[in-house]
């Protein structure tokens, strides 16, 4: 199943996302992206809601963001 990722420039969550990315197989996705700061969000039932700063740089090239989720936790602290 593929899963969704949300790509938003910095000050825009949760408006008006600039890019909803589907997974691969692999869990690999691609995105061109203008030279700005975004927050990338990866959600996953039974995994904790991850926010990750990304900044593109006008003289940047490709760039490879990795992420591991950590699974949810069911109980209430």
């Amino acid at each position: 199943m593929a899963r969704v990722r949300r790509v938003y420039k910095r000050g825009t969550y949760p408006q008006n996302p600039i890019a909803v990315l589907k997974t691969n197989e692999r869990g690999q996705f691609a995105a061109s992206l203008e030279p700005a700061i975004y927050t990338v969000i990866f959600r996953r039932r039974g995994f904790r809601t991850e926010f990750i700063g990304l900044e593109i740089r006008p003289d940047g090239g490709d760039k490879e963001l990795r992420e591991t989720l950590q699974l949810a936790s069911d109980c209430a602290s």
